[in-house]
């Protein structure tokens, strides 16, 4: 498997998604059976955009996992699963996928960003902020909680902790163009606070 992997990530780089996607479609039944084999074609698929495909390869590696329990990759499976699932819109999908997740890995950073970022998007920002602020905790130096950190405290109103955050990615990455972009929208709303 690990070959075949490898074969089809350097196609993806040297002749794109769909000649990448290839080489997964012809392996052999049996890799299909193998959480990774599902993990990679998930990848490729939300690169290329594909992303009902992604979220059918990575449901097929929940499944798979969920006979023959291997917690990274179930985490990896339920991870990108979500990610897909947000990225159609389906956030009611995504919020008991990233629950799940959560579930399985409730140490986990990534597992807690990830569910904070749905949580967010689906309106539950008390959920969210504490749960980036628990990541944020851990660590400190992760623009993207940061960001989203950053923006669950606007949503709830809270500019002066928007505005640390946000200042706190501009000062690690002045190039970071969201952040610039949302600590002005925090600076012009301390101004006229009526906005």
């Amino acid at each position: 498997l690990d070959a075949l992997l490898g074969l089809a990530n350097v196609v993806l780089l040297t002749e794109g998604v769909a000649a990448g996607r290839a080489v997964l479609d012809a392996a052999p039944a049996a890799m299909r059976e193998l959480p990774r084999y599902w993990l990679a074609l998930g990848a490729m698929n939300a690169q290329a955009g594909a992303l009902a495909e992604a979220a059918q390869a990575y449901q097929a590696a929940v499944d798979k996992t969920a006979e023959k329990p291997a917690k990274l990759e179930r985490m990896m499976a339920l991870g990108g699963l979500a990610e897909a699932q947000m990225r159609l819109g389906k956030v009611a999908e995504a919020d008991a996928t990233s629950a799940a997740l959560l579930k399985l890995a409730p140490d986990h950073p990534l597992a807690k960003q990830l569910r904070g970022q749905v949580a967010a998007a689906g309106g539950k920002f008390d959920e969210a902020r504490s749960l980036l602020e628990e990541v944020v905790s851990a660590q400190p130096n992760n623009p993207d909680a940061l960001l989203l950190l950053g923006f669950v405290n606007l949503q709830q109103g809270n500019l002066d902790q928007a505005e640390m955050h946000f200042q706190s990615v501009v000062v690690r990455d002045p190039g970071n163009a969201r952040a610039q972009r949302l600590l002005a929208e925090v600076r012009a709303r301390q101004e006229s606070p009526a906005k």
